[in-house]
């Protein structure tokens, strides 16, 4: 599974206000980790995937709008 780039970026830009920091608060995750992701320097891994899905329910987002699952 990966992350859908367009969705997610949508959401840090609505969301988080272009914020590093604030994605990582929200989301409970290193900054540094927002930063990889969205400048495709890292990929999002199983606890990123977790972290979002917690951060999906909580805000009564559908997870499954922020991921690409293989065929």
């Amino acid at each position: 599974m990966e992350l859908n780039m367009d969705k997610f970026t949508e959401l840090f830009k609505k969301k988080f206000k272009e914020n590093y920091a604030e994605a990582g608060r929200q989301l409970n995750v290193a900054p540094a980790q927002i930063f990889r992701i969205m400048n495709n320097k890292g990929k999002a891994g199983v606890t990123f995937f977790g972290k979002l899905n917690t951060y999906c329910k909580k805000n009564k987002l559908n997870y499954d709008d922020y991921v690409l699952y293989p065929n």
